[in-house]
């Protein structure tokens, strides 16, 4: 450049400028910085309400404060005094309006509104052009509406006698005292619940009322369990439609400033009944919905009781986010006092429920410095060991013994070949987990609601409900009483409503788990492939800030690269970059060598890891894969059938569209197996599964001891190949032969290169880069039913 004339240097900065601006260098630059960017708005979207709208803190202050709303800042909402309330000389109500969603709620004036209708009502209140009133369209309910089903129950004391030994059997509360089961009111009636015939049945059940105020007499909801054990149990609101409630709310008193929170109504009246603090129980567990928010407001210090266990603890961390962490405080394992799961519990071991409650720790500290701070939270760690791995599924126990459990926040990406059935093995796992009590949130971008719900019913029912719709009633309710909720999107979503969304229901539904199907459908497509990348790295970046930041367990569906079809899938597999494996805690492969052949394979496993894989049956009437509605009596003459799947793929299987073997001990891991040989045999290639003698040959038996079925055998030979090697094979003994073989099975054993091995009936026989030789005496056999190994057809 320097021995250039003056022209021809000015000639090539030109040209250099000309080349930055066409983007040959700025591109890739602006697109790194603009992923930063877009990963940075992705951590801390703002909330939006009911109608979509963007919620903000500031801009809410700056309304309140330009219209002249007198406003004070509580814990969990802003706290104005009620502009919609008619004065008329009376004292002027507060309305609350939530810090994190914008929702506002003044009861009342049965005001229940968004913020961006409150906020277009502050704008044109002083022009006379007001809007719809916000109760026309969203209602609290009137206590009116509940009052002929709450006048045809009856109070514990006028219950019958029947109904109240029926109720202390199925809830165990013997010991809870009737003037308190009077005091939270507390009846007994009869509603009818739907039953599998199609028709409905009059049970009897308890009642637990949800009311407004303290001295209302009519609660404006009811929820009606009923008196039968726990497996069998159902549960109903009168009216289905509505708002929430805190059973016991009627008991606070207006002066209380401390509040016991339990997830069960009966451990409610357990706590007041022997400490006198005043108690209340949520609407469904653990669910805290935020329309109770305003309610709890008034509370300096709120003690939550919700059990002993590791998901009670995060559940309790979880609402304690709603109710200002700061005055939260948890009844949770101690070192050195009892250990009790629920006030109940406690009352019937005669422990002191005033001692637990005095002993809450903070939920969390602001500062820690010592391990003072720090000692009970350990001990629970070392307490609930088993149960900080996660909720274990029932239908799918082999997965418990790999993944330990569904634990929260945590990333899990599934893939698997096109059409293998992953948005029905996945329905299936989620559905094991809702049944369970795990809040689950479904983002189907591939298939529609309606058909993903569908597909749920004949997995919850096990029975193929067209051919039954007398059933669909009950099952219909049933499924609604699950903890799913379904976000409203189909095809192509942008990435920021789908994180907005996420965060919605976090918050408002407590979300434990967001399942993503699929990925690539929710992104659309896309021509340029640095783009595709580029944007699945940021929906994979921002899953996995949502699932650390929210303490939410987010299962993303990922279509695999296009391979041959004769390979399994591996972890390199899965589209996109080396990102997706490196953010996710767990990696899950639908594998499907052929349609009759499916099973699952976990090839990472951040927790512990362990990896291994699952085997699955495919059930036509359920649309199941983990076999839970299989008759056990079909597969009683193939015990062994788990065995190969078990083992089926460990590592690289060359043809997967080649015959598999349904029957046999034997885990192919790292080798293939091949058809049987036709040496010696006429009709190898069609073997049928039948009983094969086991043969063990044992040369030191003596004559005498031989028992009466013992013979010689002959038997067709069974090849495979070996092309990998491996120390043992299941059902062979391998390390102590290769030391003493002679002396172990008396036959001949010969090292041979790879290639086909043909055993002559030998099952107790060393495989493992050796030939099996028969012997060249004959040696007297003992004989056992054996299953050969089947191909499948």
């Amino acid at each position: 450049f320097n021995c250039c004339t003056w022209w021809q240097k000015s000639l090539r900065s030109f040209c250099f400028v000309a080349m930055l601006r066409s983007n040959r260098i700025v591109a890739p630059l602006r697109k790194q910085f603009d992923f930063v960017r877009r990963i940075q708005a992705l951590r801390t979207p703002e909330p939006t309400n009911a109608n979509g709208s963007v919620f903000s803190a500031k801009a809410a202050e700056e309304l309140l404060e330009v219209n002249k709303c007198n406003y004070s800042i509580g814990h969990a909402s802003y706290v104005v005094q009620c502009p919609l309330c008619d004065g008329g000389g009376e004292e002027k109500r507060d309305i609350y309006v939530n810090k994190t969603t914008g929702n506002v709620v003044c009861k009342p004036c049965r005001v229940k509104a968004t913020w961006s209708e409150f906020s277009q009502w502050l704008k044109l209140k002083n022009t006379g052009a007001l809007p719809d009133i916000p109760q026309k369209r969203n209602p609290v309910p009137v206590p009116s509406i509940t009052e002929p089903s709450w006048g045809a129950t009856k109070s514990w004391a006028d219950s019958s006698r029947d109904v109240v030994h029926r109720a202390n059997s199925a809830f165990g509360i013997e010991l809870l005292d009737p003037a308190f089961l009077a005091k939270y009111r507390v009846h007994t009636g009869s509603a009818k619940f739907p039953t599998l015939s199609g028709t409905t049945a009059e049970l009897p059940c308890v009642v637990f009322p949800w009311f407004e105020e303290r001295e209302d007499k009519v609660p404006f909801r009811m929820k009606m369990e009923t008196v039968v054990d726990r497996s069998d149990r159902q549960i109903i609101l009168e009216p289905k439609d509505g708002s929430y409630g805190l059973f016991g709310w009627n008991t606070i008193p207006a002066s209380a400033k401390e509040i016991v929170i339990t997830r069960g109504e009966f451990d409610a009246i357990a706590v007041n009944q022997s400490t006198g603090i005043p108690a209340v129980a949520l609407p469904g567990g653990t669910f805290l919905p935020p329309e109770v928010l305003p309610q709890l407001e008034p509370f300096e210090r709120i003690v939550v009781w919700f059990g002993n266990d590791a998901q009670a603890r995060q559940a309790a961390n979880h609402m304690a986010r709603k109710l200002d962490i700061e005055r939260c405080f948890l009844v949770c394992s101690q070192d050195g006092l009892p250990k009790v799961h629920t006030p109940l519990d406690a009352l019937k071991k005669g422990i002191d429920l005033k001692l637990v409650i005095e002993s809450a720790k903070p939920i969390k500290h602001k500062r820690i410095v010592t391990f003072n701070q720090l000692r009970d939270e350990v001990y629970g760690e070392f307490s609930n060991s088993n149960q900080l791995s996660g909720v274990k599924w029932h239908r799918f126990p082999k997965l418990n013994q790999i993944l330990k459990g569904h634990r929260p926040g945590e990333l899990t990406v599934f893939t698997g070949p096109t059409g293998s059935g992953k948005t029905t093995f996945m329905s299936e796992l989620s559905l094991d987990l809702a049944m369970q009590g795990v809040t689950t949130l479904w983002g189907s971008f591939e298939i529609k609601n309606v058909r993903l719900a569908k597909t749920m019913m004949y997995q919850m029912s096990g029975i193929r409900l067209e051919k039954q719709l007398e059933q669909y009633g009950y099952w219909a309710d049933r499924l609604e009483q699950l903890p799913l909720y379904f976000m409203g999107f189909y095809g192509p979503v942008d990435l920021q409503n789908v994180i907005e969304t996420m965060s919605h229901s976090a918050y408002v539904h407590d979300i434990q788990h967001v399942i993503v199907d699929n990925l690539q459908f929710m992104m659309g497509a896309t021509h340029n492939m640095a783009d595709k990348y580029s944007l699945q790295s940021q929906a994979i970046a921002a899953f996995r800030m949502f699932a650390s930041e929210k303490n939410v367990h987010v299962t993303v569906v990922i279509h695999p690269r296009k391979e041959e079809e004769s390979m399994a899938l591996t972890t390199a597999s899965i589209s996109g970059t080396a990102k997706v494996s490196q953010e996710a805690d767990n990696i899950m492969i639908l594998q499907a060598p052929n349609k009759y052949n499916k099973f699952l394979q976990v090839t990472k496993n951040r927790f512990d890891g362990d990896t291994g894989v699952v085997p699955l049956s495919f059930d036509r009437e359920s649309l199941t894969l983990s076999g839970h509605f299989a008759n056990k009596d079909a597969y009683s003459d193939n015990p062994v059938q788990e065995d190969l799947s078990e083992h089926l793929f460990e590592g690289l299987v060359q043809k997967r569209s080649s015959q598999v073997f349904k029957a046999s001990s034997v885990p192919i891991s790292k080798y293939q197996l091949v058809k049987p040989s036709p040496l010696r045999s006429t009709n190898t290639a069609a073997i049928t599964r039948q009983p094969l003698p086991l043969i063990t040959p044992s040369p030191t038996m003596p004559p005498q001891a031989t028992p009466a079925f013992t013979s010689t055998v002959a038997t067709p030979p069974i090849t495979l190949s070996l092309t990998q090697h491996q120390p043992s094979l299941h059902g062979f003994s391998v390390s102590p032969v290769a030391k003493r073989p002679a002396q172990s099975v008396g036959v001949s054993i010969a090292k041979v290169p790879n290639e086909p091995i043909p055993l002559q009936g030998a099952s107790s026989v060393p495989i493992s880069r050796y030939q099996v030789k028969p012997p060249t005496t004959p040696t007297t056999i003992t004989t056992q039913p054996f299953p050969l190994i089947t191909p499948s057809p």
